[in-house]
């Protein structure tokens, strides 16, 4: 790739040679010769801005306007966004920048000028960078292959594009997203001056030339013909084309004389529209200093995206003439520019499903009703904002957590996040799955650690309470440790492990099984915020992996579910408020509150079948981890347990009585040995003893054996 080096020349050299010596003149620029603008059909000019060098290209490219390419022409460019912050200055939103990236295809797709995103944002941490966002011209992190638009989260500065030979950079800050402004910044690399270009006096700096210590050296950077409000063959009102409008101001002959920029210009301050007003045209009305050199009123378009008229927020456009400019810019600037051809790609362009669509865009302040709860340190709560959106279109929220984009409910909707961190919020219009319109806010969640706590909750098993050891009738029995059938690495998947130790533990503390654990969230039980495997002792006490300690877990969230499962009994919770306070005891084993006994979420969630008087214990009998206990029907329990037994590879007589000893679900009383009768009769005792079941309390053997007993969890 060549590096475009632009030289400071007179008019006269860059007329007589830069223009001449690079590329032969078109016929219509032949036709220009003769025309008083440096004898070669272009218009330079002496200019140089340090702040801006793409300014000074664009002064030594300002062809007349030329109808070689149409509107039709389509081009592709490739694009890349940075978002610079600083060590204690957050970045710029990647919403915001989806949506600026948005913004920027809208005005520019219409014109079949269109921008290929990475959608990838690379944070740089640079203070030096931050602190002066006119480094990034040129910098390293600069693509040649790519337009690069480095956001900056500040004000302060007026954003800038600039070009420097092997790549291309546009600055942009804070102030100006969910605006034009980035529009404005590439139609500038495409070739477009202001609509104002030239239409006032230049005296002065802004209007000279800027020294390295920022002062004027009071040569004119602005010579170029003003560009004139009277229209050719109709002198009292527009017509097709100004009468100089190919040849001075913007060199667009679509775009009416502009007379405004306040800096420059201040005079003219007054002829500003009101900033609610988005009017096309807008005439000046004060005095004759508005008028041009025919003292003519001039007409601007207050709407067009090249203009300094406000506000921002108006509807902006680029006009047919603006978009030709752009393309003859892009197939033959001079000296060329590379980048445009490295940049340049070949893109689908696939139909907008959001043409058409009468929706508002969503604009800043709407995504400000994400807001804390207060309710549990994390919890957030949006409210779905009311604006005309087409028939069939979604609001949607992505929380940006991972948890997916969901559809907004009309009212408030709440989310829970799952740890500290920066997540960025979005809120978007969707038609057929095309983002329309989305704004998006970041969200600090700074919870610090969890608040770990010790947990002290206690259950029975309903299979290893039946036929105790002699002397112990409120004990559950060890056979599985006894055994030596228990796994020192949990059933449940967590990966939890305890030493082998732990089961050479005898007495009241010996280890009758593994158990999970989880904490659900009191407005919503059927999320778990946290979870763990643990161990189970003989006399209810869970323990932690170590077989001594109790459990720690988060308790940051107040009156939590507490939920205790087993692999082959029904799971079983606590009712919300049962437990808020650190290594509080929650103890599922006593039938009464009185005794100390924790309520149960449902109805019947635990049994008394084959327990000591006043205490209960978790269903046994599901092997098949349905969340049922059933006798009968499909993926009925005995069934499961007889299919087990006729697999074994041992069983070579296909026999149903045959058993052999496993640490296995389909050992329902827990003794170690796996036998269909096991299971059938103690499934079958289950579901004729189940209080619900209409007879129960008659005659239990004369009870419906279709009756299930179901888990009591949402």
């Amino acid at each position: 790739m060549k590096l475009i080096k632009l030289m400071l020349l007179s008019c006269l050299l860059m007329s007589t040679v830069l223009v001449a010596q690079q590329r032969k003149m078109t016929p219509f620029e032949k036709k220009m010769t003769g025309n008083g603008l440096c004898g070669t059909g272009f218009h330079e000019t002496c200019h140089k801005h340090s702040k801006n060098r793409m300014v000074d290209y664009l002064h030594v490219n300002t062809y007349p306007y030329y109808s070689e390419y149409t509107d039709d022409d389509q081009y592709c460019f490739r694009i890349r966004t940075h978002a610079v912050r600083s060590a204690s200055i957050s970045a710029v939103s990647l919403a915001a920048i989806t949506l600026e990236v948005a913004l920027l295809n809208e005005k520019f797709n219409e014109h079949n000028i269109f921008f290929e995103w990475d959608e990838m944002r690379y944070i740089i941490t640079d203070d030096a960078l931050y602190n002066n966002p006119e480094s990034a011209f040129g910098s390293t992190h600069s693509d040649s292959d790519r337009i690069d638009i480095y956001f900056f989260n500040k004000d302060g500065f007026s954003s800038q594009v600039d070009e420097v030979g092997t790549s291309s950079e546009i600055i942009m800050s804070n102030y100006y997203l969910g605006s034009v402004v980035l529009s404005h910044e590439m139609g500038h690399l495409f070739g477009l001056f202001h609509t104002w270009h030239s239409t006032m006096p230049c005296t002065g700096f802004p209007c000279e030339n800027q020294q390295s210590d920022g002062s004027s050296d009071g040569i004119p950077v602005n010579a170029h013909i003003p560009e004139l409000v009277l229209r050719v063959n109709e002198p009292a009102g527009p017509c097709e084309a100004p009468s100089n409008a190919t040849v001075a101001g913007d060199y667009v002959f679509d775009t009416h004389a502009d007379n405004y920029h306040p800096q420059m210009h201040p005079e003219y301050t007054g002829c500003n529209p009101s900033p609610d007003d988005c009017n096309e045209e807008d005439p000046c009305f004060p005095s004759s200093s508005c008028g041009d050199a025919n003292s003519m009123q001039y007409i601007p378009f207050t709407d067009n995206i090249m203009t300094y008229w406000s506000p921002f927020s108006c509807e902006k456009t680029f006009t047919v003439g603006q978009a030709v400019r752009m393309k003859y810019f892009i197939e033959s600037t001079n000296p060329a520019l590379d980048y445009l051809d490295d940049a340049m790609t070949s893109c689908t362009v696939e139909p907008d499903p959001c043409a058409g669509c009468n929706y508002n865009q969503i604009v800043s302040g709407l995504i400000d009703s994400v807001v804390p709860t207060n309710n549990n340190c994390g919890e957030y709560q949006a409210t779905r904002p009311s604006w005309p959106f087409c028939q069939g279109d979604n609001i949607y929220i992505n929380w940006g957590d991972g948890s997916g984009s969901n559809v907004l409910a009309v009212g408030t909707t709440s989310h829970q996040y799952p740890s500290d961190g920066t997540y960025i919020v979005t809120i978007s219009i969707e038609v057929a799955g095309s983002i329309c319109s989305s704004r998006g806010t970041e969200v600090e969640v700074a919870c610090g650690p969890p608040a770990e706590t010790c947990i002290n909750p206690k259950v029975f098993l309903q299979g290893a309470m039946l036929n105790p050891n002699p002397g112990e009738p409120n004990w559950m029995r060890d056979d599985l440790r006894l055994a030596g059938l228990i796994p020192t690495t949990s059933p449940y998947g967590d990966g939890i492990i305890c030493d082998p130790s732990v089961f050479t533990v005898t007495g009241k503390d010996a280890i009758v099984d593994w158990v999970f654990v989880e904490l659900r969230d009191p407005a919503n039980p059927t999320i778990v915020f946290d979870s763990s495997s643990a161990l189970l002792q003989r006399d209810g006490d869970i323990v932690s992996s170590d077989g001594v300690n109790l459990m720690t877990m988060d308790l940051s969230i107040s009156n939590v579910h507490v939920v205790i499962k087993h692999r082959n009994h029904l799971a079983v919770m606590s009712q919300v408020g049962a437990y808020d306070n650190q290594c509080k005891a929650i103890d599922f084993r006593p039938t009464t509150t009185q005794a100390g006994g924790t309520v149960t979420l449902g109805t019947n969630a635990q049994t008394t079948i084959g327990m000591p008087i006043g205490m209960r214990a978790m269903w046994a009998g599901n092997t098949n981890g349905n969340e049922l206990v059933n006798y009968n029907g499909i993926d009925n329990d005995p069934t499961h347990t007889r299919d087990t037994v006729l697999a074994h590879p041992s069983n070579i007589f296909n026999s149903t009585f045959f058993s052999f000893q496993a640490y296995s679900d389909d050992d329902v009383n827990m003794d170690g040995i796996v036998k269909w009768s096991d299971t059938a009769n103690l499934v079958k005792d289950n579901v004729n003893g189940h209080p619900e079941n209409p007879c129960a309390s008659t005659d239990p053997s004369g009870c419906s054996l279709n009756y299930q007993i179901i888990e009591q969890l949402p």
